[in-house]
């Protein structure tokens, strides 16, 4: 018989119920998170690639012209002998001198300059390389690509009623802290600041600059925009042709930068539900800035991070000092992709990373050469791909976001 009054029970029944729901509402959190945030599988250089076939990669499908893949060869070739000889460049595990690098570039350059077509190139270098695969960031071999290029807008090299949105160049107060001369090994390699007496501190704002006026009357003023937004994707894009009032043209490239984090405005406009994820471009974001021009500072200025350019004689100029070469260049994260390597990718036609598992899903195959990195580029799974100069490759690139897959090749 039970002793225990019928109140009591009752409590205690309540109690059990409260903490199974408890358990099960712990459960659940902890599976969601789980499913919607998928850590990433690829952390370092060493486990984001592995050995291929090359053979069966098709390198002779590449679908562009041999005097780009020669001009953009040359370039990196120029790239590694201005570099010490001795530099050594890691591919996954391999690691390689500049010097053998430039060589066998040399020699592919000069092979490729006798035989200007696809099977007889793509031979060579099957008999001259190995291929690694990247592995991706979650490690199934899938990569984001993006696209960049070279904008083309008019300006002046004064301000005039029309042209009031400055490109800067780099400040005199702006410096860099190395941390790992401060032995701090396990930090971020570099910060950016500004000196404020004897103190260093955060440079200022996309917000501080731009809408408080943080740099105005200090001459840095390179040349003068008509749209701010016009200036906002430059720095995105990190070069520019300008377009001056005497018809002539001016090539700006990224100098620096204030050190903040890149925040991108066109997911927050995802994220806030005002411009839907399948329809996000970057002319759609220009449209709706025009449309609702009170929205530009908050919108713009949400991404703190903010450029800093230099006039150069031609451009666009890669991170590696060389001029890009369009469809040829694309820029990677130098911590786990090797500046200016020989490499292969592989565009795959859906934007649903599901789709890309065969070889009827691939737009195109194209060798390319890592010549550029970004402040966005972070990781194993991104590469951008640029597209050229002007409208009609700002159009393409501002819509271009298929996956697709990775391959470095190493002189063997």
């Amino acid at each position: 018989m039970n002793s225990e009054l019928p109140g009591t029970i009752r409590s205690k029944n309540r109690i059990f119920a409260g903490l199974a729901l408890i358990f099960v509402l712990i459960l659940f959190i902890e599976y969601s998170c789980v499913r919607r945030v998928p850590p990433p599988v690829i952390t370092t250089r060493e486990k984001a690639f592995k050995k291929v076939d090359i053979k069966k990669l098709s390198l002779k499908a590449d679908d562009f012209s041999v005097s780009s893949f020669i001009t953009a060869l040359e370039r990196s070739i120029s790239y590694y002998r201005k570099v010490p000889p001795n530099r050594i460049y890691h591919f996954g595990q391999y690691s390689i001198k500049a010097s053998q690098l430039a060589d066998t570039y040399e020699s592919l350059k000069d092979y490729a300059h006798l035989n200007r077509s696809w099977p007889t190139i793509a031979n060579y270098i099957e008999d001259h390389f190995e291929a690694l695969k990247c592995k991706g960031l979650r490690g199934d071999g899938k990569l984001l690509f993006t696209g960049y290029y070279e904008p083309r807008v008019s300006g002046s090299l004064k301000k005039t009623s029309k042209f009031s949105y400055p490109l800067y160049s780099l400040p005199d107060d702006l410096v860099y802290v190395d941390l790992i001369s401060f032995g701090l090994k396990d930090s971020k390699r570099r910060l950016t600041g500004r000196l404020d007496g004897r103190t260093v501190k955060p440079y200022f704002t996309r917000h501080e600059i731009d809408f408080e006026g943080k740099l105005a009357g200090k001459k840095l003023e390179l040349v003068w925009l008509e749209d701010i937004v016009d200036c906002f994707f430059i720095h995105v894009q990190g070069s520019a042709e300008i377009v001056l009032r005497n018809g002539s043209t001016m090539s700006v490239n990224y100098a620096g930068s204030n050190g903040r984090p890149y925040k991108s405005i066109g997911a927050l406009l995802i994220n806030e539900g005002i411009i839907p994820r399948e329809k996000m471009s970057m002319e759609a974001i220009y449209q709706y800035l025009h449309s609702y021009p009170s929205e530009i500072e908050r919108i713009l200025s949400y991404n703190p991070s903010y450029v800093f350019f230099r006039k150069v004689k031609n451009g666009p100029v890669g991170s590696i000092g060389v001029i890009l070469t369009p469809k040829r260049s694309v820029a990677a994260d130098p911590k786990f992709f090797p500046p200016g390597a020989l490499s292969f990718i592989k565009i795959c036609k859906s934007e649903d990373r599901n789709l890309c598992n065969n070889e009827n899903s691939v737009a195109f195959r194209r060798l390319v050469f890592i010549q550029d990195r970004g402040g966005a580029i972070k990781g194993p799974g991104r590469i951008d791909y640029y597209w050229g100069k002007g409208k009609e490759a700002g159009n393409i690139a501002g819509s271009f976001k298929p996956w697709g897959e990775f391959y470095i090749l190493v002189p063997r």
